[in-house]
């Protein structure tokens, strides 16, 4: 009868150890990157009463007769299953999609393994766990280069970092010239001039060039010379259509007769060696009737700061069944920029005509460098990968860094630590840090990961453990009973 007391006291006992788990897990129901816990029993050591013995030729085997001595938490088990990702819109939130796979933060040299991914920027650029200020590990990136390969460190965006200019080395065309398009010559030119006049060429005058800001020297009515800049010319060309350019796009000189004007023209953007944007004009032009020859070129002027002082040219031949390129592919413009300080910077520029085509429809042919200003910082994001991204002010982005992933043989075996901490444990195994792709880990970036406690089984649970530390208390009761009838036996 003392043996059921004892038992039962071991039932109230680890039925309330059970319900503590219980109770810690509703807790946590909204913990970030939290992980449910469960309790498993086992029984104790039980009293033989008798020992069995096998069958004889007489009688058949007997078993042991045992009586049980109660009950004892066999584990507490951590369930490692991830949790649902929570979207935040913070860019440096992340929540682990794997079952596998802790983030790694340090305090000093203590090091400890979270689910938890949320994740800020300190006062000097450190990414660290927020509300504990543990710094994140990962490896940071020189040059926009990381080398994984190496121990982790302390993450840190420099935000004050800027990325040097590209100067342009190549410009790549690509589009169409229209096959509709037929070569024109030019039958008029007029002048619009900064004085406000305007002058006609004279239609014998077929040799001289005229462009966007030179100087135009004529005889006003009065049989006085004036002189002023040419700020607009308006040309008829011999289909009897007009064309003006006032902003020097064309960048060409037009004589009478024999100049044959762009069918259409285009800008690209180039970097100098210090960052500055120009434009520079690119134009295309078919060189007679409706051939399939075109001839693009680069006018020699001054384009803002930038100076082209050798125009050039580039014949380009098409098959006119295909519309495919197969000759004059690319061409080397020379450019002059002159600094504030004097100096002057010379840059040869490649243009990349092979991506062109020469199909029916419109002429919509671009061209694009693959130059860049000079960058600042702007902001940072981290990929799927764990890869950080830094964004600077002139659209570039580069690898600031790579943030470390740690899998474990036995996860559930880590040692909770407080703060959605975990400690490596002799039943954990090693930590296995590397990337996520070498992990198998992806992220889902401006998320976390919620707790995964069920609260319908939790409650379930509850329900059962409660039932089960009443039936316990129950064996004491009927057990007290018992033991007080044999004391009213004796007093009687």
């Amino acid at each position: 009868m003392m043996r059921s007391l004892f038992t039962a006291v071991s039932g109230l006992k680890n039925h309330q150890t059970r319900m503590d788990v219980i109770g810690n897990n509703i807790a946590n129901v909204n913990t970030t990157g939290y992980k449910s816990s469960r309790v498993t029993f086992a029984d104790t050591l039980s009293q033989t009463l008798s020992g069995a013995s096998s069958s004889n030729g007489n009688v058949g085997g007997v078993d042991a007769k045992q009586v049980g001595l109660g009950m004892s938490v066999s584990s507490i088990d951590t369930n490692f299953t991830h949790g649902s990702a929570s979207s935040t819109g913070n860019n440096t939130d992340l929540a682990i999609d794997t079952d596998d796979g802790l983030f790694v933060v340090k305090n000093g040299d203590n090091t400890y393994y979270t689910r938890n991914g949320d994740f800020t920027l300190d006062d000097d650029g450190s990414l660290v766990m927020n509300g504990s200020g543990l710094h994140v590990q990962g490896w940071n990136a020189t040059d926009g280069s990381v080398n994984p390969s190496g121990n982790t460190q302390n993450l840190k965006i420099d935000m004050n970092s800027t990325m040097q200019p590209k100067p342009t080395s190549t410009v790549t065309s690509s589009g169409n010239l229209s096959a509709d398009d037929t070569a024109e010559t030019i039958k008029n030119i007029k002048l619009t001039l900064a004085n406000g006049t305007t002058q006609t060429v004279s239609s014998t005058d077929t040799t001289t060039a005229y462009k966007i800001g030179d100087n135009y020297t004529y005889t006003d009515s009065s049989g006085a010379s004036q002189t002023s800049a040419i700020s607009g010319i308006t040309l008829t060309l011999s289909d009897g259509t007009n064309s003006t350019t006032s902003s020097g796009v064309y960048g060409s000189s037009y004589t009478l007769g024999g100049s044959t004007y762009p069918s259409y023209a285009t800008t690209a953007t180039v970097y100098d060696s210090l960052g500055t944007a120009h434009s520079i004009p690119v134009s295309f032009q078919r060189t007679s009737g409706t051939g399939d020859t075109w001839l693009a070129s680069v006018a020699p002027g001054t384009y803002g700061t930038l100076t082209i002082p050798s125009g050039v040219t580039q014949t380009m031949t098409f098959d006119g069944s295909t519309g495919k390129l197969t000759s004059g592919g690319s061409m080397t413009v020379g450019m002059t920029v002159p600094y504030p300080n004097g100096a002057t910077q010379n840059q040869q520029i490649s243009i990349d005509f092979s991506n062109l085509t020469q199909y029916s429809g419109e002429n919509n042919a671009s061209a694009t460098g693959d130059g860049y200003a000079a960058g600042f910082y702007k902001d940072m994001s981290i990929g799927q990968d764990g890869v950080i991204t830094i964004s600077y002010t002139n659209g570039q982005k580069q690898t600031g860094g790579q943030i470390a992933i740690a899998t474990f043989n036995n996860p559930a075996g880590l040692e909770k630590e407080g703060g959605s901490l975990y400690s490596q444990s002799n039943n954990s195994g090693t930590a296995r840090v590397g990337t996520f792709t070498a992990q198998g880990v992806t992220v889902t970036p401006g998320a976390l990961e919620m707790s995964n406690v069920d609260i319908s089984n939790e409650f379930s649970d509850m329900i059962v453990t409660q039932r089960g530390f009443q039936a316990n208390s129950k064996i004491i009761t009927v057990s007290d009973e018992m033991l007080q009838t044999l004391i009213n036996m004796k007093q009687s």
